[in-house]
């Protein structure tokens, strides 16, 4: 049996390979938002571990892999069901170095003595501003959050109480940090850790246009051999956490001149980062290869063409009459052979949701191409189009 530990839709083609493999399935979700029916589903919010323990130990002799969609949330149960069923895998004693922003900062202070980066846990609003008295601005966040959800940059002026109320509201354990502002460009990793020895995939470059595309990942492979320090900082991080296989997706930054580590989760990037961008960039999907040598069992999959660029670009529309020539025009864009996917995860007939945040968005696009000017050639014709915002990511 294969249990699936959250319903992220950008799994779809690992859980579709099992099931063509004649595996039994078992997902757990609080809602099954995949396009398949598994043998087994456990409706359950995924914080809820001890009861999924409970139900799971009735097959514990019958699960070969417990894998995640690709989430925060979905690895820590991944590394609990491991650890209190004695299967093979990542330990909840690992990976609480990595969805633990506070613990991850004071990890990565012990290896890189020289990382100007600090991190003070907040327990009061008094508190917060005597730590603003030295540091001017902060970085606010709960410790355990998936993304840029709950994050914001305070300084003396800022409603200090509310948002430490709204950091709080988007953790698991209620727990919120505040880390020194760090300037410079924003990157995020792949990597792939196998029998200890970690690969650097992908690196994009983030860039935050401010219309129309919101947020763009843009991958381009000149990237990837571009930070020598990356793979010396990852390695050391997983020989501390005493990570052997596993993916790595991590967020870093760079003013020119010292790299500085954001963020480091032990998994795949969402947003199908781990499966379509990857597979497009490198021919094949490298979470298959850490599932290869957890269950010690050969995975074939089919070899792909590879590109040598691929964005990843997230809209957040705006209430206008245009919007509905928009979609037509997405829509039609939707059958180019440079568009690898696309979500369109809003109705345009109703009132649009608000937006609260960077991370509130309303679709993303992913295209590929060996000529980047193709890409951007798109992009510039999507900006064209009125009434939407817009952020693209890059990834090579």
């Amino acid at each position: 049996m294969v249990v699936v530990c959250g319903a992220g839709k950008w799994q779809d083609f690992i859980i579709r390979y099992f099931l063509r493999s004649g595996k039994e399935l078992c997902i757990i979700a609080p809602e099954n938002k995949l396009s398949v029916t598994p043998k087994i589903f456990i409706e359950e919010d995924l914080r809820n571990d001890i009861e999924i323990v409970r139900k799971l130990s009735d097959f514990r002799n019958s699960i070969e892999l417990v894998f995640s969609d690709q989430s925060d949330l979905g690895i820590r149960l991944v590394s609990i069901i491991n650890e209190k069923l004695n299967l093979r895998g990542l330990r909840h004693e690992q990976t609480k170095w990595f969805y633990n922003k506070y613990y991850f900062n004071k990890l990565l202070d012990e290896e890189r003595p020289q990382n100007n980066k600090r991190s003070y846990l907040v327990n009061s609003e008094e508190e917060l501003r005597e730590i603003l008295k030295k540091e001017g601005r902060l970085v606010l966040k709960p410790s355990d959050s998936q993304s840029s959800k709950g994050v914001t940059l305070v300084n003396k002026n800022s409603d200090i109480n509310t948002l430490i109320l709204e950091a709080q509201n988007h953790s698991i354990n209620g727990q919120v940090i505040a880390e020194s502002f760090i300037s410079g460009k924003e990157y995020t990793v792949e990597a792939i850790v196998l029998d200890g020895m970690v690969d650097i995939l992908a690196v994009s470059k983030k860039e935050h246009l401010g219309f129309g595309i919101a947020d763009v990942l843009y991958y381009d492979q000149e990237y990837r051999d571009s930070f020598e320090e990356l793979g010396e900082i990852l390695s050391k991080f997983c020989q501390k956490t005493r990570i052997e296989n596993s993916m790595l997706h991590g967020e870093f930054m760079y003013n020119g001149n010292s790299l500085t580590m954001i963020e480091l989760a032990c998994r795949g990037g969402g947003t199908n980062i781990s499966g379509i961008i990857l597979k497009s960039l490198l021919g094949y999907s490298p979470v298959f290869k850490v599932i290869e040598r957890i269950t010690g069992k050969v995975f074939e999959e089919p070899i792909s063409a590879t590109l040598g660029n691929v964005g990843l670009f997230f809209f957040t529309f705006k209430e206008s009459d245009s919007n509905t020539a928009l979609l037509s025009y997405l829509t039609v864009l939707e059958n180019d052979v440079r568009v690898l996917e696309m979500c369109i995860e809003i109705d345009l007939f109703v009132k649009l949701p608000e937006i609260k945040d960077d991370r509130s968005r309303h679709g993303y696009i992913i295209l590929g191409s060996n000529d980047k000017r193709e890409i951007e050639s798109i992009i510039k014709a999507i900006n064209g189009q009125a009434g939407y915002e817009c952020v693209k990511e890059t990834f090579g």
